[in-house]
């Protein structure tokens, strides 16, 4: 037997539905696309479910202990930022625009 804990996280898309693992909606969690590089935006809504599987030997299952906390905490960790970077991105556009002034017409802080 192991004495060693090993925790491991796989995330797939998901291809049929059972209550066995924990299951993120589409349009409600995002992800790093890997073309981030040449695209205007780094984050993409997803457009499919996805399944998180947590897989852990027993060492680990006693550390680490899979709760609700826990899948809370993952779903959130997934939840899309994409649309927390475009509406970054416009402020920021109609601050260049506005030359540096807020909506109070004030110097915005460096």
């Amino acid at each position: 037997c192991l004495s060693v804990c090993l925790s491991f996280c796989l995330t797939v898309f998901c291809l049929f539905v059972s209550l066995s693992w924990e299951r993120l909606r589409a349009q409600e969690h995002g992800y790093v696309e890997g073309s981030q590089h040449v695209r205007a935006t780094r984050y993409k809504t997803s457009r499919f479910d996805t399944s998180i599987f947590i897989l852990q030997n027993a060492a680990a299952r006693s550390e680490w202990p899979v709760t609700e906390a826990l899948c809370r905490r993952l779903a959130d960790a997934f939840a899309s930022k994409f649309q927390d970077e475009v509406d970054a991105r416009q402020n920021t556009s109609r601050s260049k625009a506005n030359g540096g002034q807020d909506r109070a017409g004030t110097a915005e802080a460096a």
